[in-house]
């Protein structure tokens, strides 16, 4: 299931003997469905202090990294 940072932006939880691993997603340009979003991956398969430090890096304003805080501390 895809969770939604923003707009543009969304991650996938991994789950596996009690550790999250995550993905991250931006809508896909090569999408020729207009109607339907197509995500296509931003960050490889990351454990959840290596996608904040991926988030931190990628998006300095933090508003995607503090709504993925809220999302893995669920």
């Amino acid at each position: 299931m895809l969770l939604n940072l923003t707009q543009d932006l969304c991650v996938s939880r991994h789950s596996s003997a009690s550790i999250d691993r995550w993905i991250c997603y931006s809508p896909s340009t090569s999408s020729g469905n207009k109607k339907r979003i197509t995500w296509q991956n931003r960050s490889g398969l990351l454990t959840t202090e290596g996608m904040q430090t991926w988030l931190h890096a990628q998006f300095p304003n933090d508003a995607p990294l503090r709504r993925f805080s809220e999302l893995a501390n669920q």
